[in-house]
């Protein structure tokens, strides 16, 4: 996720994604209940958060990567090329 947005419902959604849903429907994707308005508000705690998510994972992969054994280090690179494909694939949604 890269631009969470808060919708009527109180839930955090991609904006992209719950502008798609929007222009169709006015209810809830998670409940299916009508929603008050369609108004959505930046999310700025949850953003801060995933950043700071993301800092550490960069961090921790540059750390994993130093590892004396490098055996160890090709697994630990692995697991952070993972991860990071897994965050750009999230964020393309």
């Amino acid at each position: 996720m890269s631009d969470p947005v808060m919708a009527a419902d109180g839930h955090s959604y991609e904006r992209t994604a719950i502008e798609r849903w929007l222009a169709t429907k006015s209810t809830s994707p998670l409940t299916g209940g009508e929603l008050d308005h369609t108004c959505i508000f930046p999310n700025h705690s949850l953003r801060r958060m995933i950043r700071e998510w993301q800092k550490a994972q960069a961090v921790e992969c540059t750390e994993l990567s130093a590892s004396p054994s490098s055996r160890e280090s090709l697994r630990r690179l692995q697991w952070c090329a993972c991860v990071s494909a897994s965050a750009r694939q999230s964020r393309a949604q």
